[in-house]
């Protein structure tokens, strides 16, 4: 399960940054980290997180920390992923 949340994320990742060129030729990582300055598309990551994975964040987990690397998203997700199957 481990790899499949990271490529689903990043295939919401090239979603959403898609068709911005603020995004081409950007990393995953760098992308997380840029999404913050793009607040509708910032929105649209999280709803599709939130959709794909069948979970809700928190409205104080939503924090620039969040957004600080892949990974802190990644771990937030299989946190709930572990959570709604405990």
């Amino acid at each position: 399960m481990m790899n499949t949340i990271e490529q689903k994320v990043s295939e919401i990742l090239g979603i959403i940054t898609g068709e911005n060129q603020l995004f081409n030729n950007l990393t995953d990582e760098e992308k997380i980290q840029m999404l913050p300055s793009e607040s509708m598309l910032t929105l649209q990551f999280v709803t599709y997180l939130e959709e794909e994975f069948d979970i809700e964040f928190e409205d104080e987990e939503l924090d620039i920390s969040f957004f600080e690397s892949f990974e802190n998203i990644t771990h937030a997700i299989r946190n709930h992923v572990n959570e709604k199957t405990a």
